[in-house]
């Protein structure tokens, strides 16, 4: 009877070393599918702000290159309106001479 029980134990314990075995490849298994499915996840997440800063950059460069273009429009304008000026004083300073010299003939 002894060792009948001694069998029946036996196999318990087998059956549960089985069992156990069984399970920590099921979590292993569940674990790892986990971790991967984190692990794409994070790659989706990381591609996404990656298209996202390369956006933002190139909006950025626009911008800047915009402002550039913005600034070096206003700066020619402003050299042309100096230019325009100085030809308009040019011109008014040569009829004064020209006023004054034609004023001194008849002195």
């Amino acid at each position: 009877k002894l060792h009948a029980q001694l069998t029946i134990l036996d196999d318990a314990f087998e059956t549960e070393k089985l069992a156990r075995g069984q399970a920590e490849r099921e979590l292993k298994h569940s674990l790892g599918q986990q971790i991967e499915a984190e692990r794409q996840e994070r790659t989706a997440e990381s591609s996404a702000l990656n298209a996202e800063v390369r956006s933002v950059e190139t909006r950025v460069g626009a911008a800047q290159a915009s402002e550039g273009e913005a600034r070096a429009r206003a700066e020619e304008s402003m050299r042309a309106l100096v230019r325009e000026r100085c030809e308009e004083l040019a011109e008014r300073g040569a009829r004064m001479e020209g006023e004054m010299a034609g004023g001194m003939k008849g002195v």
